[in-house]
Order: C-alpha cells, then sequence, then structure tokens
C-alpha cells in the first residue's frame, strides 16, 4: 500500500523505520511533528466564541485550580485519591475525558471540589483556566500501559503556561517530550503521593518560566518551519504534475 503515495513525510527516525518494514523503498524525509505548527501562546485567555456554553459558563465562574485532561479509564482513581490527600482548603479540580460519555450530563459536579466536562474540544480553554491557578495539567493515557495509546499530546498545557505532568508509559510521543526537561516543564507521576507533592509545590519558579518560555519559542520556530516544508513538498508536487 505505501508504494502507492510519491513521498512519505516522517515525524521520526523511528516512524521512517516503520514505514521501511511495511514496503517503503524510498528515504522517507525527516520532518518533525505537525503537532508543533499548532501551537501558539495563549497563556490565559478564554475562547469568547465557538466554545459550549455551559462549558463557557463553568470555566469563567470556578476559581482556577488544576486540570486532568485525555483520561482513559481507571486514571481517574488515583487522580481522585490525589485530589483527597491535598490539603484543605482543596483546589479546584476539572477532569476531562478522553473519551467523553454521550449518556451523561455534560457538567458533573462529582465532589465539593471536582467536576467532570463531558465535552469535546475544550482542552485549551481548560488548560487556559488551570494557567490562572495551580498551572499544573495532567495529561492522560499515560498512568497504565496500553497498546492502543501511549500519553498524549503535553504542547497545549505547555503553550499556556502550564506545568505538564503525565504518567510513565508516554510511548507514542517519544519524539516531542525527549526535548522537554523532565523535572523543569514537565514531571513524571506513578501515585497519587506524587501528584500531593507537585501540586503543593510552587508554581512561580523564575528558572521554570525561563526553561517554557524558551520551549516555546522552540517549538514555535520548529511549528513555523514544518509547515513551510510541507506547503513546499505539496507545491512542488503539484507543479511536477501539472508538467506532467
Amino acid at each position: 500500500m505505501v508504494t502507492a503515495f510519491d513521498a512519505i513525510h516522517a515525524q521520526s527516525d523511528a516512524d521512517a523505520d516503520r514505514f521501511r518494514a511495511l514496503g517503503w523503498n524510498n528515504k522517507p524525509m525527516l520532518i518533525g511533528s505537525l503537532k508543533l505548527a499548532s501551537i501558539r501562546t495563549a497563556p490565559t485567555a478564554l475562547r469568547t466564541s465557538n466554545i459550549d456554553s455551559a462549558v463557557s459558563e463553568l470555566l469563567s465562574s470556578l476559581t482556577p485550580g488544576w486540570a486532568a485532561v485525555s483520561i482513559h479509564p481507571n486514571e481517574e482513581e488515583v487522580i481522585l485519591e490525589a485530589q483527597k490527600l491535598l490539603p484543605n482548603p482543596k483546589p479546584r479540580l476539572i477532569l476531562v475525558p478522553r473519551h467523553p460519555s454521550l449518556n451523561s450530563p455534560k457538567i458533573v459536579q462529582v465532589a465539593e471540589s471536582v467536576y467532570v466536562v463531558n465535552a469535546m474540544n475544550i482542552v485549551e480553554d481548560v488548560c487556559a483556566w488551570a494557567s490562572r491557578g495551580k498551572a499544573m495539567v495532567f495529561v492522560g493515557g499515560s498512568l497504565t500501559r496500553s497498546k492502543h495509546h501511549g500519553g498524549h499530546n503535553i504542547l497545549e498545557p505547555l503553550s499556556r503556561g502550564c506545568r505538564v505532568l503525565h504518567g510513565p508509559h508516554m510511548g507514542s510521543f517519544e519524539h516531542l517530550i525527549k526535548n522537554i526537561p523532565l523535572g523543569k516543564a514537565r514531571f513524571s507521576v506513578d501515585s497519587a503521593q506524587e501528584f500531593v507533592s507537585h501540586l503543593m509545590a510552587s508554581s512561580s519558579s523564575p528558572l521554570l518560566l525561563n526553561v517554557q518560555t524558551s520551549l516555546l519559542d522552540q517549538f514555535l520556530n520548529d511549528g513555523d518551519r514544518i509547515l513551510k516544508e510541507v506547503a513546499d513538498m505539496i507545491e512542488e508536487m503539484i507543479r511536477a504534475r501539472i508538467r506532467v
């Protein structure tokens, strides 16, 4: 099947090897992840349009706290246990399932300080909300090993000025996280106690802010480069077709 393509652009050496294993004989061009092209800095901005009104009202009314996004089954148990262990007054916590339940209300308050939001396309807004509170966001799909997922995109919370927590299983995003210093802008957690220790830490470290600013500048530059390379490649292929 892969031989039907005129060109293949891979985001990492590992992906290039997978295409070769599928029968691609030409050399794939290593171009990087298109996810980088979607990153734009907007630390505290909440959308005023194209967002569900109930979700917008919740984010506007709640005192900013911390968030857990793209959550898979079984992960919420560890997250809720961490919330219980936090001292009073507890920060607000918003949970966003990776796959929202169509049979549940859009917003469910499961504890005094915990809200589950069953809605799509709201991660950037929840991250912006959290950036004005604890500035900490957990990105799910990473606490338990699975053949179906290996973490999710941590760039959205980073681009909004949040520190990122993730579990030990981030295999699907190794090509992205390898350039993000562990212990500076992202932290790996594997238990409720580890959640608590990071949530209790200061969120205003000048070193952290400097690291994140440098990372975001790098991501923005890489994203612009990737978009240009893809656009140039497509234009050249179209021109070649026209010439034929």
